[in-house]
C-alpha cells in the first residue's frame, strides 16, 4: 500500500517497522485459534461463513491498523494474560486517540 499512496521509500521502511512484526504477532496467535475451533465445533456446511466472517474482520484490523499514523500497535493495543485456576484468559486494552 506504500507505493500505491505515494509514499517514499523511507516511510514504507518506517511503516513496516512500525506494523508489520506487531500486526504478524498478532494475526499469528488469532488464527489458529480461529481455525481450531472451526475445524472442532463448527459444522462443515457453516465452515465457510464463520472464516469469512474472521476475515472480514481480519480486514477491518488491518484498516484501522494502516490508519494510524503515529502509532505503534504496542501502544495502542496491550495484551495480558490472566491465570486465574486451570484456565489462562487474554485481555486486550485498547486506547482510544482524539485527534486534535
Amino acid at each position: 500500500m506504500g507505493f500505491a499512496s505515494g509514499k517514499s521509500v523511507p516511510q514504507i521502511k518506517e511503516d513496516l517497522k512500525r506494523d508489520f512484526v506487531p500486526a504478524l504477532i498478532l494475526e499469528g496467535g488469532i488464527w489458529p485459534i480461529v481455525q481450531v475451533a472451526n475445524f472442532r465445533f463448527i459444522p462443515v456446511r457453516y465452515q465457510l461463513l464463520y472464516v469469512n466472517f474472521f476475515c472480514l474482520l481480519d480486514s477491518c484490523f488491518l484498516s484501522w491498523l494502516e490508519q494510524q499514523e503515529d502509532a505503534p500497535l504496542e501502544a495502542m493495543v496491550s495484551i495480558s494474560s490472566v491465570w486465574q485456576g486451570e484456565a489462562s484468559i487474554i485481555i486486550v486494552h485498547t486506547q482510544v486517540r482524539e485527534h486534535g
